[in-house]
């Protein structure tokens, strides 16, 4: 499933309790770009390269790519709705915050951790 912009955006909104306005509009992407760069990482689609590897995006149209489906549409509405309230009403943007933050440890908490043989330095029982 393609993430669009415009879908986290919506979602946003609808946390938020807002129609979108042209002043929201064109403040989406530069967030969207930071909260992507907060997140990818986190996300299980992540190959483990270089913290450079995201791409930015730059219309409400672009499609996110690096980001899993989890944290596009269940943890970054949060983010993107408090920093586009921060201004309004910075008790709630704070809290929503708070759920930004937080999902973004539990995506880093269950992806899964790689493997790695261990070697015997010491020998010992039929080794």
């Amino acid at each position: 499933m393609e993430i669009k912009v415009k879908d986290i955006y919506t979602a946003a909104l609808a946390i938020m309790h807002e129609k979108a306005t042209e002043d929201y509009a064109q403040r989406v992407c530069p967030i969207i770009n930071t909260l992507i760069g907060q997140s990818w990482h986190n996300s299980e689609m992540h190959d483990g390269g270089p913290h450079s590897h995201w791409q930015s995006i730059s219309s409400l149209e672009d499609t996110l790519s690096g980001i899993d489906i989890s944290i596009a549409l269940s943890a970054m509405p949060y983010g993107l709705a408090a920093m586009l309230y921060l201004d309004e009403d910075p008790v709630r943007a704070g809290s929503w915050w708070d759920v930004w933050q937080e999902a973004v440890r539990d995506f880093k908490r269950s992806r899964p951790a790689e493997f790695e043989d261990i070697d015997n330095l010491y020998g010992g029982f039929g080794i």
